[in-house]
């Protein structure tokens, strides 16, 4: 019998969403920083077995919105809530049970499907904490099962899958096997950038950053990027650049390095930084640095 099915990846920014994606799927397809709402879009992972297909949702935090970009992160959120089989929320151990988790958990409340938590970071607390986690998770009673995780480390990683097995209805593989992201191929370009500017930026300026691929060219060995940084103020623009063009440079090299790991190709890139004054507030600029919205 092979099953297959749709499960979402939920939670507050920075729990860990992006890396358990990752740590489900053996490769990375979601990318990673230790900035708050670094996923923007809803990021689908495929998780295959001989006889199991889970296409995983991965999505933006639970935030309130404060402009146009949030609005759309928003509404990621909400699309991956339906038509699903279960929910996995992801709960940073480090920071605990406040009021943003209780409010989280309020809004799942509503959602009729098997919901699994998962308790992240449990690597850098201490074993009492995180015991206590679990039993007032298990107390609520909405949850099928809480798991104790690392998924920087991949500890309990096939505890998730297993969780999530039950849940799983009989049916046919949606992708390919050896299939493990449906992303457009300059979507997956631009967020390797994106993340090597998030590595290498501070404060506001990584909420700011918009990335465009402008051209993009295959050749038998050869691959040809262009790609256009957007951020919101001269002082961003400045900051990304860095004293002679060193920062640019370097988001630049580590970048052509993980595409060049992922394409097994020669990669030549070549990045502009542009000044686009309040993009994430317009829905026209959001549509002009590459977001796709009706």
């Amino acid at each position: 019998m092979y099953k297959s099915g749709f499960v979402s990846i939920v939670g507050s920014p920075n729990a860990g969403k992006s890396t358990m994606l990752n740590a489900l799927l053996g490769k990375k397809v979601s990318i990673v920083s230790d900035k708050v709402q670094t996923t923007r879009d809803m990021i689908k992972g495929v998780y295959h077995e001989d006889d199991l297909q889970i296409v995983f949702l991965d999505t933006p935090g639970f935030h309130k919105p404060q402009n146009k970009l949030q609005n759309y992160m928003n509404f990621q959120i909400n699309e991956a809530l339906y038509d699903i089989e279960a929910i996995v929320y992801v709960i940073d151990g480090e920071y605990g049970l406040g009021k943003k988790e209780a409010a989280n958990i309020e809004r799942l409340k509503a959602i009729d499907v098997p919901k699994i938590a998962v308790v992240n970071k449990i690597d850098i607390i201490s074993q009492e904490k995180a015991t206590l986690m679990i039993d007032k998770l298990n107390e609520l009673g909405i949850f099928k099962e809480v798991i104790a995780t690392s998924m920087l480390e991949k500890f309990n990683v096939k505890a998730v899958i297993e969780a999530l097995r039950p849940f799983i209805p009989e049916g046919v593989a949606y992708y390919e096997k050896g299939q493990i992201s449906d992303s457009p191929e300059a979507f997956i370009i631009s967020e390797i950038v994106r993340e090597k500017v998030l590595r290498r930026t501070f404060e506001e300026v990584p909420h700011s950053i918009g990335i465009k691929v402008d051209e993009l060219e295959h050749t038998k060995h050869e691959i040809y990027i262009e790609v256009t940084i957007y951020v919101e103020r001269d002082s961003q623009k400045g900051i990304i650049i860095g004293k002679k063009a060193e920062k640019l440079k370097r988001i630049g090299i580590e970048a052509r390095r993980d595409l060049e790991a992922q394409y097994g190709k020669n990669v030549f890139l070549k990045t502009h930084v542009k000044v686009l004054k309040n993009w994430r507030r317009k829905l026209d600029l959001l549509k002009e640095v590459g977001y796709e919205i009706d």
